[in-house]
């Protein structure tokens, strides 16, 4: 029985990693065509071609890894592989048979896991469903039909796993464990008395010379070494870093600079569409017209629904959305840079139409006063500042070694201590 279960356990664990394999192994030198013809059934259970595919692979994996990698199936004598191939399917559809009769089960989201865990379906680490049914489908499976495998192999893999880990026992181990309980035996022993032995032994002085001699190796001192260390740390040139002059303004405008530039406004428009009419001054003169009635009696988004000829932005009151400064047409953006929100420009002219637009919305990071960041612009300084100083040095320290000098002297030469 220890036997059958030690041929069970190496006997899963390759049937699961064969299954994920097939993709990469199908059809190669011995296609499943030159096998058999008419698949047929074993204890009712339908042999495919897909079953057949992985009893191929089985049985040539198996075989390589007696002979090695370079052994071709080819090689075999004819039929032999034919029927190593029908022992493989009858050996796996016997076993899934009898799994089934024992009520053994396996869900399809246990074997959908297993498949995503394989490496050949993912990338970056992570499933790829379409890089599953590529492959899948390039070697003539359908995805459902391959899960289904998964699955009934997974459900193989239990039942011989629960099999081969089990310590039931049959009536003739326990008779010959019982012989063994019962078994007598008679044993004469000596003992000795290692001190009492030891006592007896009185070496002279030149056979403990000579054992020393002999063996000098069991005598030596554990190796011991000294270092001389220079040590060099960034703390120490934060002091030797000087502000200049104009420092904290500058870099305070560059800050607001980047707030600005991450900035987004919001805009809606009227547009009227030179197109419609019959010259560019009567559009014009439409345009001018609605600009009348705004604030008095229409509000900007009143018009914009009402006389916008940009139908989709009409629908939601003119909006157009937000922009960081390069969405919109430049003619926008210039505008926009010198209104507030909630204030209308005047006419806008563009090749091919008109426009006013509505400053309704900014997005903008609120700037911390000069005095807050000030203190943070200074020890980013430091900190980069002494940063650089100490690599300075540490490069200084680098040429005086390659130049030979010792510990001590680089260590006088750059004023540091070791």
């Amino acid at each position: 029985m220890d036997a059958l279960r030690s041929f069970l356990s190496g006997r899963r664990l390759a049937i699961i990693g064969i299954l994920l394999a097939i993709p990469f192994v199908f059809f190669g030198s011995s296609s499943f065509g030159t096998v058999f013809t008419n698949y047929g059934k074993v204890n009712g259970l339908t042999v495919s071609a897909l079953d057949v595919n992985i009893a191929i692979n089985t049985v040539t994996s198996r075989l390589q890894q007696i002979y090695g990698e370079e052994f071709n199936v080819d090689t075999l004598e004819e039929g032999l592989l034919n029927s190593l191939v029908r022992n493989e399917i009858i050996s796996q559809k016997s076993l899934l048979y009898q799994a089934q009769q024992m009520e053994l089960v396996n869900s399809e989201e246990e074997a959908k896991r297993l498949i995503m865990s394989e490496p050949s379906f993912q990338t970056d680490g992570r499933f790829n469903q379409d890089i599953f049914e590529a492959t899948i489908r390039a070697n003539g499976i359908l995805p459902n039909e391959y899960i289904e495998n998964v699955q009934n192999t997974s459900l193989v893999n239990d039942f011989l796993s629960a099999v081969s880990d089990s310590s039931f026992q049959i009536e003739s181990e326990l008779k010959k464990q019982i012989k063994l309980i019962e078994q007598e035996r008679d044993i004469d022993f000596f003992k000795i008395d290692f001190n009492s032995l030891k006592s007896n032994i009185n070496p002279t002085l030149e056979s403990a010379v000579n054992f020393y001699e002999e063996n000098k190796l069991l005598f030596m001192d554990e190796e011991k070494r000294s270092f001389n260390i220079l040590s060099v740390n960034q703390d120490q040139f934060r002091d030797s870093v000087e502000v200049p002059d104009g420092f904290i303004d500058a870099e305070y405008q560059d800050y607001l600079n980047r707030i600005n530039a991450t900035a987004e406004r919001r805009v809606s428009h009227i547009m009227i569409d030179v197109l419609n009419y019959d010259s560019r001054e009567d559009a014009f003169e439409a345009l001018i017209s609605i600009q009348s009635k705004l604030g008095i009696d229409l509000t900007f988004e009143e018009a914009a629904s009402q006389f916008s000829e940009d139908l989709i932005s009409a629908d939601f009151e003119g909006d157009l959305g937000f922009s960081s400064g390069d969405s919109f047409p430049p003619e926008f953006e210039e505008a926009l840079d010198s209104m507030v929100v909630n204030e209308t420009s005047e006419i806008i002219e563009l090749d091919e139409s008109f426009h006013i637009i509505k400053f309704t919305e900014e997005n903008k990071e609120t700037p911390k006063t000069k005095e807050i960041m000030g203190g943070q612009f200074i020890d980013e300084l430091i900190e980069a500042e002494s940063y650089a100083l100490m690599l300075d040095l540490r490069d200084e320290i680098e040429d005086l070694l390659l130049n030979g000098s010792s510990v001590e002297a680089i260590a006088d030469a750059v004023n540091q201590e070791s």
